[in-house]
This record gives C-alpha cells, sequence and structure tokens, in this order.
C-alpha cells in the first residue's frame, strides 16, 4: 500500500494499493469497494477538489507513479454520497462538482435534489446550473 496523500481538514490519508483506493481514518483503513465503502470518503468533501487532485497527483509521482492515475479516484462516487446527506455535504459535494463535472449518475441526483425540492433554494439553484452546463467533460 502506498500512502499518497494526507488531508487534515478530513483528518483522512489517502492510499492506493494495487490500483483501488483506500482511505485511513481514526486508524482504520477503508477501501472503495461498494457505496457502503465511499462513506468513509466523504470526509475528503472537506478539502477544495482542485487541491485534492494537486495533492493526488503530487503523492503519486513522489512515490514513483503515474500522476495520471490521479484520474481514478473516485471523485463521482463520493460526491453522489455527499448528495444524499445533509444540506452541509450537499453544499460540499456541489462544490466538488463545480471542479470535476457531473457524470450521468451525479447528473441523475442532481435532477431529484430540483424535482424534489431537496435541499436549500440556493442548492437547488446551483443543482439546476450545474445541470445546464451539460455533462463532465473528460480531464486532460
Amino acid at each position: 500500500m502506498i500512502a499518497v496523500a494526507d488531508f487534515a481538514r478530513a483528518r483522512c490519508r489517502i492510499s492506493l494499493d494495487g490500483g483501488v483506493w483506500s482511505a485511513e481514518r481514526d486508524a482504520t483503513l477503508f477501501r472503495v469497494d461498494g457505496e457502503k465503502a465511499m462513506l468513509p470518503f466523504v470526509a475528503c468533501l472537506e478539502e477544495d477538489a482542485r487541491e485534492v487532485q494537486a495533492a493526488l497527483r503530487k503523492g503519486l509521482e513522489r512515490a514513483g507513479l503515474s500522476p495520471e492515475l490521479e484520474a481514478s479516484f473516485p471523485y463521482a462516487a463520493i460526491a453522489d454520497v455527499g448528495l444524499s446527506m445533509s444540506a452541509y455535504w450537499i453544499d460540499r459535494a456541489l462544490d466538488w462538482i463545480e471542479v470535476v463535472g457531473a457524470s450521468p449518475t451525479i447528473r441523475s441526483r442532481l435532477e431529484e435534489i430540483v424535482a424534489a425540492k431537496r435541499g436549500t433554494q440556493r442548492q437547488r439553484q446551483r443543482a439546476r446550473r450545474l445541470l445546464r452546463q451539460g455533462p463532465a467533460r473528460p480531464r486532460a
């Protein structure tokens, strides 16, 4: 297992092991292997998405790995879980989506927020704006 980045606000260490991302919180290791496994990663939403991207790329390079592996980090899955939580986490997830784009799954979740009038009015307006922007663009 290769430690890639530590995030102070999220109190989380992100690692990569055989192509599988993991999060370590409070001395417990959680691997990405299903929706429930994403819950420990939600704390990463506390961090700015651009800072997470940069820290992961830098950590991968430091470990002698291709920084392009950063693109495999489950940004959309983490944001998706955040969108199903409290208003606080919805805001954090929307912040990330503005940076990483809206996958088809995320777009569906944004449509639910708008249609069901979930979250605050400001969050629904942000969700509408993100939906108008179109699907996520491939990252370089």
